[in-house]
């Protein structure tokens, strides 16, 4: 099922109409839809489509070699035995149509030929750029290493792949209860692949047992297989993971709970961030290299959910003891990953139409906390005005409170402009 990747497709097909040849660096976490984007964007073009494996780069493009001339009916019995004869082929080769090549897993290659991004770039400057080619660079990790982030940002498009809209749950699961709904959001996200198995018949916790709790099914160890896929040393990754799935979200504390040195951890954050598993946030109008506020969050719903109430306790799966789990669930998961999606949702549906929900349009929304314990949920504004607002996710607390709270605690962003206070509220 393909869904909302309008805005995505629209970019590569304005770039695509382009007369000159062009790049493309298209990123987003495994499994988050990038090749079904790809194939669905290509389906009624010329393309010629590879998906990078493990394999030695000698003996891969040795088994490329016919379907590269078949392509470009070319007839020749010389062997493609690297990804640099690949791109002299392609610098060579008449193209008298448009045409999409996609080098989809191009992290792959990169563990394979540390060299490739570079290789690609010098042979797109010297001769790529004159053919009649649009190049997708499909890749996900996205490197922080300068010499790689120069070739990301001189591509003719960038594309991020953040995960689908809250909305896509209801498109996907029919008829599925309202009050079910954030519980779905908070557990499965809004990966159509998890959520195309959810049956409305039965309810959140029965649906979670037997999607999950079952260590036959694949979602048992999906998280885990995906850290497997991409890094080594598991442990402190995995370690790192359950931390941050269980609120530890400053460095800091992330480190005194698996009790190691937080300059330990700086390269293993690094990597989960750039493989776009958590991601780094900053309170509001902080600057993003110098700012002390520095917390992670896992950015997928599912995988926070897996390393908060599976990881832990697969001894207890691996015996089809199930029922203290599904009790931890049902009286912890509300209040420390439902709420916290909650607010992630509340956010979401304001950046897409801020004027609905502020009576203007904002130029910046999001969070803002203080190196104490001061936090507020979100922060809008335009030029002239600034609104507070405050998520609650079945909080047992008058609003008249809630508002009087929110009032005291937005004393602590100084702001000239017009004040104005919202209570999103869930009851």
């Amino acid at each position: 099922m393909f869904l909302a990747r309008e805005k995505e497709i629209s970019l590569l097909e304005e770039d695509y109409l382009k007369a000159s040849s062009s790049y493309i660096c298209l990123f987003g976490r495994k499994n988050i839809g990038k090749t079904i984007l790809l194939n669905e964007y290509s389906k009624n073009k010329k393309r010629f489509y590879i998906s990078f494996t493990e394999i030695s780069e000698m003996l891969y493009f040795n088994n490329l070699t016919k379907f590269v001339y078949n392509f470009f009916e070319i007839v020749s019995s010389k062997k493609i035995s690297s990804f640099t004869e690949f791109l002299i082929f392609l610098s060579d080769v008449e193209v008298k149509y448009k045409t999409v090549i996609i080098l989809d897993d191009f992290n792959i290659l990169l563990k394979i030929n540390k060299n490739a991004l570079a290789l690609f770039y010098e042979y797109w400057k010297k001769s790529l750029k004159k053919q009649n080619l649009q190049i997708i660079l499909s890749s996900s990790v996205q490197s922080s290493k300068k010499e790689f982030t120069s070739i990301y940002e001189k591509s003719n498009v960038k594309i991020i792949l953040d995960e689908l809209d809250y909305s896509v749950i209801t498109k996907v699961i029919k008829d599925l209860p309202k009050k079910d709904l954030m519980y779905v959001y908070a557990c499965f996200g809004s990966n159509i692949a998890l959520l195309e198995q959810y049956d409305v018949k039965k309810d959140f916790l029965l649906n979670v047992k037997e999607l999950i709790l079952l260590h036959k099914k694949h979602l048992y160890t999906d998280a885990i297989t995906l850290l497997k896929y991409e890094l080594s040393d598991i442990s402190t990754y995995s370690s790192i993971l359950y931390a941050i799935s269980m609120g530890n979200n400053k460095i800091g504390d992330i480190a005194a709970l698996i009790e190691v040195k937080s300059s330990f951890l700086t390269r293993y954050i690094q990597k989960l961030v750039e493989l776009m598993i958590i991601e780094k946030e900053i309170p509001l109008n902080d600057d993003p290299i110098k700012s002390k506020f520095g917390r992670y969050d896992i950015k997928d719903n599912f995988t926070k959910f897996w390393f908060c109430y599976i990881f832990p306790y697969s001894f207890l799966l691996e015996q089809n003891n199930f029922y203290p789990i599904t009790a931890y669930i049902r009286n912890d998961f509300s209040k420390r990953l439902v709420h916290k999606a909650y607010k992630k949702y509340v956010i979401s549906i304001i950046k897409k139409d801020s004027f609905k929900f502020l009576g203007y349009e904002a130029i910046k929304i999001s969070s803002w906390w203080n190196n104490k314990t001061s936090e507020i949920d979100i922060i809008a504004y335009n030029k002239k005005d600034i609104t507070f607002l405050d998520c609650q996710w079945r909080k047992n607390e008058p609003l008249e409170l809630s508002y009087s709270r929110l009032k005291t605690k937005s004393k602590l962003f100084e702001s000239p402009l017009t004040k104005n206070y919202i209570i999103f509220a869930k009851k």
